[in-house]
């Protein structure tokens, strides 16, 4: 016969399997910052594997957009690829893979493009991090 213990940690368990963590959504915000030197003007377009597309946008020197990645879509690993072009280089990024992201951004995915490519903020770096350079 299991000890009140044990079934007090049953029930636990089977309530955190029924109950998501409320510490942890279900979506990260991600940022894309147009960084470029000389005041480039950054065009970007970024589409999900969930076939979300959230059009093309034309960033000025500093300016940013953001948006919402899933993290827990039943069945698939969300993935946001962005199509980024400088006037003098473009590539596609993986900007957002939910798999690669969900726990290395924290609740936050702030992605920096500058001219020698495209880097991340990692909290545990206290650090933007160079994660693609652009195509030559």
């Amino acid at each position: 016969m299991a000890s009140i213990t044990d079934q007090i940690l049953a029930v636990l368990v089977i309530f955190l399997i029924i109950f998501p963590s409320p510490l942890r959504s279900d979506s990260i915000q991600i940022y894309v910052v147009n960084n470029l030197y000389n005041n480039q003007i950054l065009t970007v377009h970024c589409k999900s594997s969930t076939h979300k597309d959230l059009g093309t946008k034309i960033m000025a020197h500093g300016a940013s957009f953001n948006w919402l990645g899933d993290i827990n879509v039943p069945g698939e690993n969300e993935i946001w690829l962005c199509a980024m072009n400088t006037g003098k280089v473009n590539g596609l990024f993986a900007i957002f893979v939910s798999n690669r992201d969900n726990t290395r951004c924290g609740e936050v995915c702030e992605w920096s493009v500058k001219d020698d490519g495209i880097y991340l903020y990692i909290p545990s770096d206290n650090d933007f991090v160079l994660q693609f350079t652009w195509p030559h």
